[in-house]
């Protein structure tokens, strides 16, 4: 239970005549405290006052350290068992003490509550003290509906009358019971402790007789309307009328130091005027006037304690004001003697309760464990790595003085872990400052609910709000508001607190990092980098953030400083080197090969080195360690994570974005060269099966590029637009299939959609055609030229769309034409399988038997291609099937889907007993004649086709018959691992060499291998090239 001291007359005595003899003693060394040591804070506007009240402190302690911004002088001491902070104001005024009051609660978080004390203007009244004169002291308290402090000044007009809105809080409770205490005492005492306190400033020395008391006879009251006729001379001086004083009667107790308690008015304005100064006197009750009480209390309840020294009329009376200041500080060194003793335990008490009111109010508006995902990050941090940011111009800068810094960078680059390190660094450098604050934030994709405007500006509200070591009233008052209603803070709100909150500290670092994955679909990103901005600009604040390279976000950060974030060299080979194996680093000649390679490979991406050296692990030789970083090459495992997560990104945008991104980068993925920016747009826009373009259909630049969230670039020198990295092409080109599996389909599409457009019909390209003039008005007609076909021999078009282009005459001519291709549309519309256009041009009569430039004729496509059913369509429009028998032996081997599944349709027997039935008519000798260097026979055989060795085996085709390179159809066969026809060819007399079989064994065949082997294959153990020694160099342990 808290105790009051009652003090005994005599204790007190004591213990002050103590309190003299330390003072009058020989100076002796100041103590040395904390910031969180002092309790009770002591303010006074004036000089005058400042000097009264250094008096009435027990011993002086020694000035602690401050930044530069904090311009105010604190003087520390103690009185009785309390640590106290007196400051003074630079001027007189609300403004000035508020801004010295709220600096002074920065730099000494501890502090409870404060005093206000000085002099102050009374008005003449009779209180339950009787008179009010000059010297008495007045003490706010609560009188009525008026809280002990009132704004005269401030309120608003209402049906012509002048309404007050002004009333502030009430002094701290503990206070109004300690003026109680001490009242009581005194008056059971028979000597004054104020008078006694008074004292202590010693009037005998020269600098400070301004304090003795002025004599009651100097205390002169003129009346209202008697006014003083010089402004700024004394009553001598101008010759006001004594015999207009008002005359009093002198009481025993007026001699004595007064103290009347009730309302103190606070204004800006200086009251000068006696008839101003009984009219609001009346209204409000007031006993004195002063000017700084409501800025001082704005944010910080206090007591005020006012010594009168003048009337607040025109007649100056200066001789009053050392001595009022001296009585005002008496008074106020005597209430710490009647606070609870054990109020410095109650101040921790309600110090711990203000720190879970904080922690409630920043965990309201930032819910986000941002700090534990800061610690997460950190941990992922290479040792030693990231320091080369703060050897930056522009990040020493940025710290210094506010300003901007942005720092953009590549998928996988580290923007994440780096951002950590600087807040990090931040911490380390600054966390035991209380005016330097920081806020960060990372972004998240995934957590687009958590990424609202007014959430992450709460969230940097809430983390600021954290490091405060009081919450002001303002934003106590806006938590309470919306917590009583149950609603989330509005953005205007927020805007005005953090504005408050921020003016709190000299220094606030704000770091956003990742906010390319803050989705800007309905303006969010664009309005939070505005807003962060624009509060930079007014105060002193410092902005980081990194990205990915999105021009909607660069061009926020144009002309500001920037920092690329990337893998540097220096931290590539601090991490290599401190994590090769033990051998490398033995070894001068590998470790400079193995460091110079990583370092190249890595590329600004320095996971990429992490998983090179993962790959070393273990590894006990040279050559093994060479084959681990030829196996590694770029790292895949790396940024196939980092790609992935930007994919399924880009895949959850919003609206079209996610279809205008996934047809770019299938663009940019499968193009067959560079394409320019506009060329990109023309392929966007086109909408497939249409007949005219629409330009109106052309994607923005910047959202086309934005939706693709960094992955693609404009280069502005050359209008290229590309994927951002190396990697990017390879991540995409091996996860084609997940993201866009029918890319090359929907591209070339797009092409023959582009070259069917109606405005090209009826133009040639002759003379009265100009290649170059469709190209510049149409820019993607070169590419479509060019690479529809590419595209279509990857996966089949639509046979409608491809057969419009290849039924118009002049469509088609002008592709040719423009290509140079020496192709013919019969032979075209064979290859990509389109029957019904096939039947239309034969039934057209168009030459059934004619070449192309590599001599193929369209039956000879048909077979090779695997396409039966128009081959027998050919052949019943008069094709020679026998003529092409060099063709017919490729039949089987290609798809038009090679490497994407595809499979061949094609019945073995139909177009071969067409070609047996035939060869009546072909001269047998022509069997074994080659064509483009290979026989019929050895093509058969290479493309596994029993049916065809067979056919031209009992043709007379010669079985040992080698090609132009030697290699014979056995050969062939084996190599491609045909079993059944390496036993055809085995059956029909074939030589049984080792050769074939080493080729079987170098291809690991092992159903050929066994028939070669059946039919008493010759191979010699000891010979170092044989067939055996090689499986085992080569480890093909089953076919050995």
């Amino acid at each position: 239970m808290l105790k009051r001291v009652d003090h005994a007359e005599d204790s007190e005595v004591e213990r002050q005549g103590a309190d003299d003899q330390a003072q009058n003693s020989a100076e002796i060394q100041k103590k040395r405290f904390t910031h969180e040591d002092y309790t009770v804070g002591w303010v006074c506007p004036l000089e005058v006052e400042l000097t009264a009240a250094l008096q009435m402190l027990d011993e002086e302690h020694e000035p602690l350290p401050q930044p530069p911004n904090d311009r105010n002088i604190y003087h520390l001491g103690s009185i009785a068992s309390y640590k106290v902070v007196i400051v003074g104001l630079w001027q007189t005024g609300n403004n000035p003490a508020t801004a010295v009051v709220t600096q002074m609660r920065i730099r000494f978080p501890s502090l409870r509550f404060a005093l206000l004390v000085g002099i102050g203007g009374g008005v003449p009244t009779i209180t339950e003290r009787g008179m009010l004169r000059l010297g008495h002291v007045v003490v706010s308290k609560p009188v009525g509906p008026f809280p002990g402090v009132i704004q005269y000044h401030k309120g608003k007009a209402r049906d012509g009358v002048f309404e007050r809105t002004g009333a502030l809080a009430p002094p701290p409770t503990v206070l109004l019971l300690a003026a109680q205490s001490l009242a009581a005492q005194r008056a059971r005492s028979n000597e004054d402790p104020i008078m006694k306190n008074i004292q202590r400033v010693d009037t005998s020395k020269p600098h400070l007789r301004r304090f003795e008391f002025p004599g009651i006879e100097n205390d002169r009251l003129f009346p209202a309307d008697y006014k003083h006729p010089c402004p700024g001379l004394s009553c001598e001086e101008s010759g006001c009328d004594t015999a207009h004083i008002i005359k009093r009667e002198i009481h025993e107790v007026d001699e004595l130091i007064v103290v009347h308690r009730g309302t103190v008015a606070s204004g800006e304005l200086v009251i000068k005027d006696s008839a101003l100064r009984d009219k609001l006197a009346k209204e409000y009750g007031a006993l004195c006037f002063e000017r700084e009480a409501a800025g001082a209390m704005a944010d910080f309840r206090c007591l005020v304690i006012r010594g009168i020294s003048h009337y607040c009329d025109s007649h100056n009376n200066d001789q009053w004001e050392g001595f009022a200041a001296a009585a005002a500080a008496a008074y106020a060194r005597q209430l710490f003697f009647h606070m609870p003793i054990d109020e410095v335990k109650l101040s921790m008490l309600v110090q711990r309760s203000h720190d879970k009111e904080r922690q409630l109010i920043a965990s309201w508006l930032c819910p986000t464990d941002y700090p534990s995902q800061q610690s997460a990050n950190i941990r992922e941090r290479q040792d030693g790595t990231g320091q080369w940011i703060f050897e930056t111009d522009a990040f020493r800068q940025w710290e210094k003085e506010k300003g901007v810094l942005f720092c953009p960078g590549i998928p996988g680059a580290g923007k994440t872990v780096l951002t950590s390190i600087v807040v990090d660094y931040l911490r380390e450098k600054h966390g035991q400052n209380d005016d330097i604050a920081f806020a960060y934030i990372f972004c998240n994709f995934q957590q687009q609910e958590n990424q609202k405007l007014d959430t992450i500006l709460a969230s940097i509200l809430g983390q600021l709000i954290r490091g405060l070591c009081h919450i002001p009233e303002q934003i106590q008052t806006f938590y309470k508001t919306y917590q009583r209603n149950e609603m989330q803070p509005q953005l205007g709100d927020i805007l005005q607190m953090l504005d408050v909150t921020l003016r709190l500290y000299s220094h606030v670092y704000i770091i956003i990092d990742a906010l390319d994955e803050c989705s800007d679909f309905d303006g969010t990103r664009t309005h939070l980098i505005s807003h962060v901005l624009d509060l930079q600009r007014h105060l002193n604040i410092s902005f980081m953030a990194t990205a990915r390279f999105l021009p909607d976000i660069i061009s926020k950060f144009q002309n500001l400083p920037s920092v690329e974030i990337r893998a540097s060299d220096a931290d590539v080979k601090r991490y290599v080197e401190s994590n090769l194996p033990t051998m490398v680093r033995r070894r001068s000649d590998i470790h400079d090969f193995v460091s110079s390679e990583i370092l190249k490979i890595a590329d600004g991406m320095f996971s990429i080195a992490r998983v090179y050296l993962d790959s070393l692990k273990g590894k006990c030789s040279i050559t093994a360690i060479k084959k681990a970083l030829d196996k590694c090459k770029t790292g895949w495992e790396v940024y196939e994570q980092a790609y992935e997560k930007v994919m399924k990104q880009i895949w959850q945008q919003i609206g079209d974005r996610a279809e205008l991104a996934k047809r770019a980068l299938a663009w940019l993925t499968f193009a067959r060269r560079a394409l320019t920016l506009t060329e990109l747009q023309h392929a966007l826009a086109v909408v497939v099966g249409e007949s005219s373009f629409d330009e109106e259909n052309l994607p923005d630049v910047e959202e086309m590029i934005c939706s693709c969230s960094g992955l693609i670039i404009y280069n502005e020198k050359d209008h290229i637009v590309s994927l951002a990295h190396y990697t990017m092409q390879e991540y995409l080109e091996k996860t084609w299939t997940s993201w866009f599996p029918n890319a090359h389909r929907s591209i070339g599409e797009v092409c023959v959609t582009y070259l069917c457009y109606d405005d090209f019909e009826g133009r040639g390209c002759g003379r009265e055609y100009n290649y170059e003039e469709r190209c510049r008005k149409y820019p993607l007609y070169a590419y479509a030229t060019e690479s529809w076909l590419y595209h279509a021999r990857k996966q089949p078009l639509n046979h409608s769309l491809v057969g419009k282009l290849l039924m118009s005459d002049e469509k088609f001519d002008a592709w040719v034409q423009s290509l140079k291709e020496e192709t013919t549309r019969l032979q075209l519309a064979v290859e990509l399988g389109l029957e019904d256009e096939v039947e239309a041009l034969l039934n057209n009569r168009y030459q059934v038997n004619a070449r192309d430039r590599c001599l193929s004729t369209a039956f000879q496509i048909a077979v090779g291609k695997g396409h039966e059913r128009l081959a027998m369509l050919l052949h019943r429009y008069g094709a020679r099937p026998v003529a092409d028998m060099y063709t017919a032996a490729k039949i089987g081997c290609e798809s038009n889907f090679l490497g994407q599944g595809g499979e061949m349709n094609l019945k073995d027997g139909h177009v071969w007993t067409m070609l047996a039935d035939a060869r009546a008519s072909t001269d047998s000798r022509n069997i074994d004649t080659t064509t483009y260097g290979l026989t019929p026979l050895c093509l058969a055989a290479k493309n596994g086709h029993p049916a065809g060795v067979r056919l031209l085996l009992e043709e007379g085709a010669n079985p040992n018959l080698p090609d132009k390179n030697g290699t014979t159809p056995l050969m062939h066969a084996l190599a491609e691992g045909h079993s059944e026809v390496v036993y055809l060819l085995l059956e029909a007399g074939a030589q049984k060499e080792s050769t074939p079989l080493e080729v079987a064994v170098e291809n690991n065949k092992k159903s050929a291998i066994r028939n070669h082997l059946a039919h008493g294959a010759n191979y010699d153990l000891q010979a170092r090239e044989s067939s055996l020694s090689w499986t085992i160099n080569n480890r093909h342990q089953e076919a050995v």
